[in-house]
């Protein structure tokens, strides 16, 4: 079987399109986490359930340090905000990047037959996901993803990268 190859006009449309999702995928977990944890509010007006203000509060506190470590911006000023707003940006990418290698990761297993039934394959139409994981579920299914969040973090080696969670 010979490789497929790709032409340049078809590696820069690759490129591009790569790109554009790359960015989108940022722009909506940026939103995401501000919707998630009321970014726009500090954290004492935000009124969050317990779990999530723990983490709001260490994304804050990580926010901080990251400021303090800078030695440019300390305090509340408008350096410390910009400097928070960049490592909360950096925040996000990584966690967009690990999003991705995950995806990527499972799709592999699925392929290889490592990982049955598929759950990437398919995404919420896969019949591992519909026909098994939501039936043993239960309360995780319960979330706006429908349980495809958790789902993502039970793969190997997810601990490991989601340990500011």
């Amino acid at each position: 079987m010979r490789p497929t190859t790709l032409d340049s006009a078809a590696k820069e449309s690759l490129r591009k399109t790569i790109r554009a999702l790359r960015g989108t995928l940022i722009d909506e977990l940026g939103e995401a986490a501000k919707g998630e944890y009321r970014l726009d509010v500090t954290l004492e007006k935000a009124k969050l359930p317990e779990a999530r203000h723990c983490r709001r509060k260490r994304l804050e506190d990580w926010l901080d340090e990251q400021a303090r470590g800078t030695g440019k911006a300390t305090g509340k000023g408008k350096a410390a905000a910009e400097v928070r707003q960049r490592y909360l940006g950096e925040a996000v990418k990584e966690a967009a990047h690990t999003l991705v290698n995950r995806l990527v990761m499972l799709r592999i297993l699925e392929h290889h037959g490592v990982m049955a039934p598929a759950v990437v394959t398919g995404g919420m139409r896969s019949p591992g996901y519909e026909k098994e994981f939501l039936g043993y579920a239960g309360p995780l299914a319960s979330d706006e993803t429908r349980g495809y969040r958790p789902r993502l973090r039970w793969i190997p080696g997810a601990r490991r990268s989601s340990s500011r969670g």
